[in-house]
C-alpha cells in the first residue's frame, strides 16, 4: 500500500480496535471455531489456510478455490478454473 512511501504511518482507532478484535478471536477463539475461505487461486491463501488449520475446528472452502480441492479429491469439475499444480 502507500504506506512504504511514507516515512512515518498511522491507524485510526476504528482500524484499531478491529484488528484487537481480530487478534483476540484468532488467539482465543469461541469453539467451535468456524473459518470459511474463498477466492479464486489456492496459492494465494496457503500460508493462511496452514495456519488456520492449527486453530480452526472446520473449514469451509468455496469460491473458485473450492474446485482445486475438488479435483484433488476425485470430483469432476468440467471446464471449472483448477490450480493444477496444487492437485
Amino acid at each position: 500500500g502507500i504506506t512504504k512511501f511514507v516515512q512515518k504511518s498511522a491507524m485510526g482507532l476504528l482500524m484499531e480496535k478491529e484488528l484487537k478484535h481480530l487478534r483476540d478471536g484468532l488467539q482465543n477463539p469461541a469453539r467451535p471455531f468456524v473459518v470459511i475461505l474463498g477466492g479464486a487461486k489456492v496459492s494465494d491463501k496457503i500460508g493462511v489456510l496452514k495456519a488456520l488449520m492449527e486453530r480452526a475446528n472446520t473449514i469451509l472452502i468455496g469460491g473458485a478455490m473450492a474446485n482445486t480441492f475438488l479435483k484433488a479429491e476425485g470430483i469432476p469439475v468440467g471446464a471449472s478454473r483448477v490450480e493444477s499444480d496444487k492437485v
